[in-house]
C-alpha cells in the first residue's frame, strides 16, 4: 500500500496520516525510551512491565505523552491497557508468532500488521463480531496471506471524537463477508470496508517499522 493511499484511508476514518513508527520518531526522548522499553517486553511476554519497573525517572510524564500521541492507551490508574498494536486485555484479535505467547492486538488492522512488527509467519484469528463466526489469516514470511472465510473483510470505521482506543478500537473488526461489515457502518461517523489485503498493507505499514525485538 502506498502511503497517499494509506494518508487517504486515515483521513477517511479522521486517524491523523503517518505511520506509528513516525508518531514515535516525533515524541520526546523520554517517551522515546519507555515505548522502546515496553512494546519490546509486550510482544516477548504478552503483556506490558509495570510502570515502576521503567526507566527513565520521568516515566509518569513520558506515559502521559505517548498516551496524547496515541502510541498508548493508560488505565484511570496509569497502568499501560494497551501499546500499539498489543493490548494488554484480550481481545477478539489473536495473533501466534511461533515461539512467543498468544499476543492480543486493539483491533483488526493491528493484529494484522503484527507478524510484519515482528519479522514472522503468524496466525490471525477473530470473530465476526455481529455472527460469533470464527475468521483465521495466515500470514506468510512474505507477507502472502491465506483467508477464511475467503470473503472475509475488515471494517475500519470509528464511533467519534476521541483517542483511537476509545473511538475506533471498538469497531475495527474483521466481518465474514462485506454485508455484515456494511451494516455496521450504516451505524458509524466515518468509515471504510476493506478486504483483508488491504488491511493487512495497512497494517504493514503503519506498525512494520516498530522497534518490538529491541
Amino acid at each position: 500500500m502506498t502511503p497517499d493511499r494509506a494518508a487517504a484511508l486515515q483521513q477517511a476514518v479522521g486517524i491523523a496520516p503517518g505511520t506509528f513508527s513516525e508518531r514515535l520518531a516525533a515524541a520526546g526522548p523520554d517517551a522515546q525510551a519507555v515505548y522502546g522499553a515496553v512494546l519490546p517486553a509486550f510482544a516477548a511476554t504478552g503483556r506490558p512491565p509495570g510502570p515502576d519497573t521503567l526507566a527513565p525517572d520521568r516515566v509518569r510524564v513520558a506515559l502521559g505523552d505517548l498516551a496524547a500521541a496515541d502510541l498508548l492507551a493508560l488505565h484511570p490508574d496509569g497502568k499501560i491497557a494497551g501499546a500499539f498494536p498489543l493490548s494488554a486485555t484480550p481481545t477478539r484479535h489473536r495473533v501466534q508468532v511461533q515461539g512467543r505467547p498468544v499476543l492480543h492486538a486493539m483491533c483488526a488492522v493491528d493484529a494484522l500488521g503484527i507478524p510484519a512488527m515482528l519479522g514472522a509467519a503468524g496466525t490471525v484469528t477473530s470473530t465476526d463480531p455481529a455472527t460469533g463466526q470464527p475468521i483465521e489469516v495466515q500470514v506468510a514470511v512474505d507477507g502472502s496471506l491465506d483467508v477464511t472465510p475467503p470473503g472475509a473483510v475488515v471494517l475500519l470505521a470509528r464511533t467519534g471524537d476521541g483517542p483511537l482506543a476509545s473511538a475506533c478500537c471498538s469497531v475495527i473488526d474483521f466481518h465474514a463477508d462485506r454485508a455484515s461489515a456494511e451494516d455496521v457502518l450504516r451505524g458509524q461517523t466515518r468509515g471504510a470496508v476493506l478486504t483483508v489485503t488491504e488491511a493487512h498493507a495497512l497494517g504493514v505499514l503503519l506498525f512494520g517499522a516498530l522497534p518490538a525485538d529491541r
